[in-house]
């Protein structure tokens, strides 16, 4: 938030965008590649199912809702490169954390799914810790 109010202030947000979904892309291939080189299996790492089991294909219905979500991915991060250009990070960042009621939300509806203690525990450390950084950015 704040090297891009500081260090990109004059980029296009567009440009900004972009390369932070190249980087997002970058970092999924590398991890995945990882994970494929280190032969990770679900009876290593039972939590992680999801993304250890074999992949399968998906229907129509799946590829609107990713794309319909890609979309509206770059519609935020193109307006979040835009905001913290124009406004201070303080100002921005609570509207940023608006993420978190999203994950639970999208979590709960397309994966009937509630995160556990240690989740909600990190998701309130989060939100403290964006409490104290506008408390004292604005007082301090």
């Amino acid at each position: 938030m704040v090297v891009t109010r500081v260090k990109c202030r004059y980029e296009n947000p567009y440009t900004l965008s972009c390369g932070m979904h190249i980087v997002f892309i970058a970092v999924g291939a590398a991890v995945s590649g990882a994970i494929e080189c280190l032969h990770i299996s679900t009876a290593a790492q039972p939590t992680a199912q999801f993304l250890l089991n074999t992949w399968r294909p998906i229907g129509r219905g799946e590829i609107y809702i990713l794309a319909a979500m890609a979309a509206g991915f770059v519609v935020y991060t193109v307006g979040a490169a835009v905001a913290y250009k124009r406004a201070a990070a303080a100002t921005i960042a609570p509207f940023e954390y608006a993420y978190l009621a999203a994950s639970l939300l999208w979590g709960y509806l397309f994966f009937v799914e509630f995160p556990d203690p240690l989740a909600l525990g990190g998701m309130l450390m989060i939100v403290i810790g964006g409490l104290t950084v506008l408390k004292y950015q604005h007082h301090g």
